[in-house]
């Protein structure tokens, strides 16, 4: 089995491609053509099919880039690692309000524009509390 680190890493770049032909040409050497991507949000199946789940992400989450957390590990042909997304030379917490606003729209269906994300993964913990609280319990009342 390859490098758990190399997989990762080509895993994310093909994810940080915004180039579509480049995106495509990535998949084309590094995915199966029946490879499959699910998550809690979003599936595929087939490499064209995961070069738009990419290409939706990028649409969303304009100048986000991925970024890997800690060390990837692997047993047999499986690997496992953590990722962030956030703005591109984004610092760790600000990746991590990034992630935190993308599970606030998750679960409270709060929707939150490009700019708003933007000034969001800037502040500090209790700055985005502050902010994003009033617009919870609205939300979450129905």
């Amino acid at each position: 089995m390859p490098n758990p680190e190399s997989i990762a890493r080509n895993y994310l770049l093909a994810w940080n491609e915004t180039d579509p032909e480049q995106r495509a040409q990535m998949l084309r050497e590094g995915w199966a053509e029946d490879a499959r991507y699910v998550d809690p949000i979003m599936s595929g199946e087939g490499r064209a099919q995961i070069a738009g789940l990419i290409g939706a992400v990028h649409e969303r989450f304009a100048g986000f880039r991925f970024a890997l957390l800690g060390k990837p590990d692997g047993h047999g042909d499986h690997v496992r690692f953590s990722w962030s997304l956030g703005p591109a030379g984004a610092d760790l917490e600000s990746l991590a309000l990034a992630e935190l606003v993308v599970r606030v729209e998750d679960h409270f269906g709060v929707k939150f524009d490009e700019d708003e994300v933007e000034t969001l993964a800037g502040m500090t913990v209790g700055e985005f509390c502050r902010v994003v609280a009033p617009r919870i319990q609205p939300a979450s009342a129905h």
